[in-house]
């Protein structure tokens, strides 16, 4: 007997876009599932789809609630309802392919070590043109420690993890980290002993969406990412908490003022000290070091870019100076990187237009 997967499927005038959402769950090739839709106060025709839907199959529990609470309240709601030994998630405007949680299931039963597993994913447009796909940051389970410091470690949305997590009390999203729920509770988790990965398969889609949380409240995320980012260095690396938003902005890469030479060359500098204290807590394989050092290649070449990007947004041609300093820190291989990435848009506007 297949266990038993529930998967929450929080909404907010979804109506656009609820329905594919939900029929990629619907449709899984693993049927032992329940779907537990949380319609959050919504004032458009969400719950007459979920009514619908439930109509035509089953496993669909709804939850509405009498107002609109938010995501973080809309989702520790719904832990209450899980019955699944293991809990998925999903988003109601992207979608899931059909072999998602069947290859999800079977990775997690095989490796069992592993309490939270997530998943490559795609972006897509509105018209289903399918973007460049996003592989996992790291799979390694102590290189995506270190990585839970500054960003995100999984993919939200596409995650699987067993209900043993939710029963023991250490799964919940906190109220106090608005927009960056998913980056409080996965860095907390994989610092407080949880074992996370992520598998490369391309199982989940995520749709670019003008109304979605990331945007609308951008300026929100940014914050609290900025928050996260100095706990996690203050509780978990044990290093004195004096740090300016400037720098923590680089050091998570959510860069949105401009940022001065002097400081990317200091930002830089301390990601690198990080690493170094990290590696007298955390002990890396040669493959959860391999992973790191990658992430932390890539991860200054976009440091850099984005703030030329903000830079060059303000000042325009007088930031050339700025470009040819900061790009001058570029090592070779963060240029072939640059190449390949600038290839990778070059090809997406060709077959866009």
């Amino acid at each position: 007997m297949h266990p038993l997967v529930s998967i929450l499927l929080p909404c907010y005038n979804a109506e656009s876009y609820l329905k594919y959402s939900l029929e990629s769950i619907i449709n899984q090739d693993y049927k032992n599932i329940e779907i537990i839709c949380i319609n959050d106060g919504s004032t458009d025709n969400t719950s007459s789809i979920l009514e619908y839907y439930k109509r035509l199959d089953n496993r669909i529990i709804i939850i509405n609630n009498a107002r609109n609470l938010g995501l973080i309240a809309s989702l520790n709601k719904s832990l209450e309802y899980i019955n699944g030994e293991y809990f998925a998630r999903m988003d109601a405007d992207d979608y899931s392919t059909a072999d998602r949680i069947s290859k999800q299931v079977n990775f997690i039963t095989k490796n069992n070590e592993f309490e939270l597993v997530s998943t490559g994913y795609n972006y897509f447009r509105k018209n289903g043109i399918k973007l460049e796909y996003k592989a996992p940051i790291a799979k390694n389970c102590n290189a995506l420690k270190f990585l839970s410091l500054f960003s995100p470690p999984l993919n939200h949305a596409s995650i699987l993890g067993k209900t043993q997590l939710i029963k023991s009390e250490k799964y919940y999203y906190d109220e106090d980290y608005p927009y960056a729920e998913d980056f409080e509770i996965f860095s907390r988790l994989v610092w407080e002993g949880c074992k996370i990965t992520s598998i490369p398969d391309s199982l989940y889609w995520i749709r670019l969406n003008p109304s979605s949380v990331s945007v609308v409240f951008n300026d929100v995320q940014i914050k609290t990412n900025l928050k996260i980012v100095k706990r996690n260095i203050s509780n978990y690396l044990k290093v004195k908490n004096d740090l300016n938003d400037h720098t923590v902005m680089i050091l998570c890469n959510k860069i949105d003022t401009i940022i001065t030479y002097k400081e990317i060359v200091e930002g830089l500098k301390l990601l690198d000290l990080l690493y170094a204290k990290s590696k007298s807590i955390i002990l890396f394989s040669d493959t959860g070091e391999e992973e790191v050092k990658k992430y932390l290649s890539v991860h200054k070449l976009n440091i850099i870019l984005q703030a030329n990007k903000i830079r060059f947004k303000k000042l325009k041609y007088k930031n050339i100076p700025f470009a040819v300093l900061t790009f001058s820190l570029l090592k070779l291989n963060q240029y072939i990187t640059l190449i390949k990435k600038a290839q990778k848009k070059l090809i997406h506007k060709i077959y866009l237009v």
